[in-house]
């Protein structure tokens, strides 16, 4: 468990949002070993209406603006940035962009321009794929547009936490002596090749980004 090792090093650490599928897998509010500070989803996440284990307490949340949690988990990460004594490891997980597409009210209605409709998208003959292709059905057009326009609104508040983690970096001054790493766990088929989903053998589904920021070799460039 990397916490574990890091904090062995000496690290301060904290999980602030999804941890594995089924957490807790029955153990209550149990906190696994190496984190200093644990905020994350109890069971069920979702963007309202959902409960987060905070180091051992559970706390639940409602419906309102304030309640989103993008938004939530990410004033959790600037003030454990803030707080937090050196060296530090902080895994920031927000549920968006799975599914159920609910954006932030503020985002709900932003022009995030035409989606893309790709040639496999829906298609009409597939007598050259495999039999679970050939068993879809075709897909609703509109539905799989709405979905992915929702998707993208919902992604605007993933890039204001990530803009404000980076900004607490700066005023902390660490940020030649951090190591910032952007991924995701999978990416998510919107009916091309007729498939709705993230687990197929195809581009989409397994199309993920990485970034990372290294400020030894930024300052090399």
């Amino acid at each position: 468990n990397i916490a574990v090792w890091l904090k062995g090093a000496g690290y301060n650490t904290a999980l602030i949002g999804k941890y594995l599928n089924g957490y807790p897998f029955g153990r209550g509010n149990n906190v696994p070993p190496g984190w200093d500070y644990w905020q994350a989803f109890n069971s069920n996440p979702n963007y309202y209406n959902y409960v987060l284990n905070q180091n051992g307490s559970l706390i639940n949340y409602g419906a309102t603006d304030a309640d989103y949690s993008t938004d939530v988990l990410a004033r959790s990460a600037l003030t454990f940035i803030e707080t937090a004594s050196q060296p530090f490891f902080l895994y920031f997980a927000p549920y968006a962009s799975h599914g159920p597409f609910t954006p932030a009210t503020k985002y709900k209605n932003t022009d995030v321009g035409a989606m893309p409709v790709f040639p496999n998208f829906n298609e009409a003959d597939v007598s050259d794929k495999p039999t679970w292709v050939k068993n879809l059905p075709l897909l609703n057009q509109t539905t799989m547009e709405n979905n992915r326009r929702n998707q993208y609104r919902m992604l605007r508040s993933v890039d204001d936490a990530i803009k404000d983690i980076v900004a607490t970096l700066v005023s902390k001054g660490v940020t030649d002596n951090t190591v910032i790493i952007y991924m995701t766990d999978n990416s998510y088929s919107h009916g091309e090749h007729r498939v709705e989903k993230k687990w197929c053998e195809y581009e989409e589904c397994t199309r993920t980004p990485l970034l990372i920021r290294y400020p030894a070799g930024s300052a090399r460039q």
